[in-house]
């Protein structure tokens, strides 16, 4: 053949000759499950806290999960499970000292039990009684001086009653002090003056009540009733700030400022079409944010001749807005910091507090209270079927709060037509005791063994055939219950070891448990090692960092190689490897992420067991020998390639599913999309655009390193169950939606 002689034809050579060098892997057909396992409906957001430092926040939701969140990041750093009974409506963080980064979480609602909840056992350290029913907000008092030890809380409860508790530093839960005089109706809004001498509370009775801290005795009263003022004014929202100020929010949806020694009004703006449910200030004083029911956030200033003004308001939320809390530590710069905005709508939002007006919040957590997935792989043709499942079927189980399904994903023919496989069949279905949440699940490779915990227990079941029963809705799957051993604790990590009956057990506070389950529930035998990973010498020095990384848990991720020899474990936002055989630690040092002290969102072993992929959440890829655990060196540009390309991806990474064939092929996942990645290859250029035009650039071709595969709706977990067959679990915002109540109608376009 001739060589090209025109400039066209040259460059067609040339285009022809990248793409056919693009190619990773040959393209085969891979059948996706596009299935929606759970019913997805994230519970709304009814209160935020953050710690003095600024590096802690506590969201608590209505159905009882207590969340934490590193807002170095931001990122969500745990949860704590809740129960079906559980309301909760307020939170508080009270730190004892100056100097110690020790917070203390406490939460309540309409239980009218206020507990203590730990980051290390995911458990309530001690509950105390309100003594007056449903409590309605919680206000920690300003710190004291480290020498006086103790710490102020204030609970608003139902009787109309203010209560105060004392903290005590190393005594569990809060000890009952004494009670302020009752008000008329209950008390739903607090606020510490900053001295610490005095507590304003306010509720339905349109009042705001000015209290010694001392002794009880009424200081002020003020009253937002007026003759032309609705006569059920309620005031949800109080915050006093730096200089002593007083904002009160109210149902009216009215934002107001007083003097909070007299009580003189300062101004007063209703900027809001509905009620003013939270309130937030800038670490100086001078910015006040105010949203309620009317989910708009309203920006007010105070000038430099003292009036306060009106800024501007955005809608970044699509219901009320419930909650409101800013995080600034003390070496932020005038009115930094960063402002946390959730509600109905589920969503927790992170703003830029100096350029709220300029900048768009970005969501802390794409995919909140995502259901735990796992799944056995299908049966290869020829093979024996699991029972109770069709021939050549996988096995998928999905926990969402206190239900867990198990389901049947058929396997896609080879002779069937591109496109979308069998939809998934329900087995069975399991609701835990007293509605209390899931916390992990595990299925074993043959899908014959099941695990899950909450927050009390471990349970092991047997999977076999269900009797038949006379509905065709009758359950196809029966379980039969395995014995564990009395000294397991509740696990936090689950997973069976493939190719055995060994169920990895990993518990909050850091401890591994590996237990053998034999053929029969009596032949189970007791716990065969136990790697206590708590006492570390570097565990004390992390706890100092910030009060985010002292309630961080001890490990957040397990996994096991596919020939059933090691367990990775995430320890500390390091990495631990495990021999299963000899039941010991593989070396006697963690082996370092990628990136020191980035947190680790994702981790496979390649199907050949012979590398570990871990995933941070900045987007930097490692590759680790096994068991050595030595990093493989790779291609700086291909790592900037790497992070660039998943930064188009966006949505936040939140997993790795490695190829069951291929060793080299990952696909790393967030909440909106796959990026596929081959790391011992280059990445595949992108197509040329011989001009620039707006937008994302083109598409790379199938077999493509670094290849994006967008998704329309949230992408809550993505799995191989075989090499032809991919579980995509998913779920649009719009369905999500229309379980949670119905945002304030608002006229538009002349409606």
């Amino acid at each position: 053949m001739a060589p090209p002689t025109t400039p066209r034809e040259r460059r067609k050579r040339k285009s022809n000759a990248s793409e056919s060098s693009a190619a990773v892997t040959p393209h085969a057909y891979v059948a996706l499950h596009k299935s929606r396992l759970a019913d997805w409906r994230p519970s709304p957001i009814s209160h935020l806290a953050a710690s003095r430092d600024g590096s802690l926040g506590v969201a608590v939701r209505e159905d009882g999960d207590v969340e934490f969140y590193d807002l170095n990041g931001p990122h969500l750093i745990h949860c704590i499970p809740g129960e079906a009974a559980s309301a909760l409506t307020c939170s508080a963080i009270v730190e004892t000292g100056e100097a110690r980064q020790d917070p203390r979480v406490f939460v309540s609602g309409f239980s009218g039990m206020i507990s203590e909840v730990d980051g290390a056992s995911a458990l309530p350290l001690a509950t105390d009684d309100s003594y007056g029913g449903a409590v309605w907000a919680l206000a920690p008092a300003p710190p004291r001086p480290a020498a006086e030890g103790l710490a102020r809380l204030a609970a608003a409860c139902e009787d109309g009653a203010v209560r105060l508790f004392s903290v005590t530093p190393g005594v569990p839960g809060a000890a009952y002090d004494r009670a302020f005089p009752a008000a008329a109706g209950r008390v739903v809004a607090l606020a510490w003056h900053p001295s610490g001498a005095s507590l304003a509370a306010a509720g339905v009775d349109g009042a705001v009540h000015l209290r010694e801290a001392a002794t009880g005795r009424e200081l002020l009263r003020i009253s937002l009733r007026t003759a032309g003022a609705a006569a059920d004014l309620v005031i949800w929202a109080l915050l006093f700030l730096p200089d002593g100020t007083l904002v009160v929010g109210d149902s009216s949806g009215q934002v107001s400022f007083w003097e909070g020694t007299h009580g003189t009004r300062l101004a007063s703006f209703t900027q809001h079409s509905a009620d003013v449910l939270a309130l937030a200030a800038s670490p100086t004083g001078d910015r006040v944010w105010a949203a309620g029911v009317d989910p708009a956030l309203a920006l007010f200033a105070r000038g430099a001749d003292g009036r306060w003004a009106f800024l501007s308001a955005k809608r970044p939320h699509s219901h009320d807005v419930r909650a409101l809390a800013l995080a600034a530590g003390p070496g932020q710069a005038r009115e930094g910091g960063i402002l946390l905005s959730g509600g109905n709508d589920a969503v927790l939002l992170a703003h830029s507090a100096p350029r709220f007006l300029k900048q768009h919040p970005a969501p802390v957590q794409h995919a909140p209270q995502r259901p735990a997935v796992a799944t056995s792989p299908a049966a290869a043709p020829g093979a024996a079927a699991v029972a109770a499942t069709p021939p050549a079927a996988a096995l998928a189980v999905c926990a969402l709060r206190g239900d867990l399904d198990l389901w049947a994903l058929p396997r896609a023919a080879p002779d069937a037509d591109p496109g979308l496989a069998p939809g998934p069949e329900r087995l069975a279905s399991i609701s835990t005791p007293a509605g209390r949440h899931v916390r992990a699940a595990a299925l074993s490779s043959d899908g014959a063994l099941l695990a899950f915990s909450d927050a009390q227990r471990t349970v092991c079941l047997r999977v076999g055939s269900a009797a038949p029963g006379p509905e065709a809705a009758a359950p196809r799957a029966g379980f039969a219950p395995i014995p564990l051993p009395a000294a397991l604790p509740a696990a936090h990590l689950l997973a069976f070891v493939p190719g055995t009956a060994t169920l990895a057990s990993v518990s909050l506070d850091g401890s591994l448990h590996l237990v053998d389950l034999a053929s029969t529930p009596s032949a189970v035998r007791a716990v065969r090692a136990v790697h206590d990973l708590r006492h570390r010498p570097w565990s004390m020095r992390e706890r100092q960092l910030s009060a985010a990384r002292a309630l961080e848990p001890v490990a957040q991720h397990l996994v096991a190689s596919p020939d059933g020899r090691f367990l990775a474990l995430t320890f500390r936002r390091r990495i631990q490897l495990i021999n299963v055989a000899r039941g010991e630690l593989v070396a006697p040092a963690p082996v370092s992420s990628g990136e020191a002290g980035a947190p680790i969102v994702g981790l496979a072993f390649s199907c050949d067991s012979s590398t570990l992929l871990s995933l941070t959440l900045s987007g930097e890829v490692c590759m680790h020998s096994v068991p050595g655990g030595e990093v493989v060196p790779g291609e700086e540009h291909g790592r900037k390639a790497l992070k660039a390309a998943l930064q188009q991806l966006g949505g936040g990474l939140q997993g790795v599913s490695a190829h069951p064939t291929l060793p080299s092929v990952f696909l790393l996942h967030s909440s909106t999309g796959v990026c596929v990645l081959d790391p011992r290859k280059p990445p595949t250029p992108e197509p040329k655009r011989w001009r620039r035009a707006p937008g994302p650039p083109p598409p790379r071709p199938p077999g493509s390193n670094h290849r994006l595969l967008q998704s329309s709706d949230i992408l809550l977990d993505l799995i191989f169950v075989s090499p032809s067959d991919l579980l995509v679990v998913e779920q649009s915002w719009s369905e999500a939606r229309r379980s949670m109540p119905a945002p304030l109608h608002r006229h538009r376009y002349g409606s």
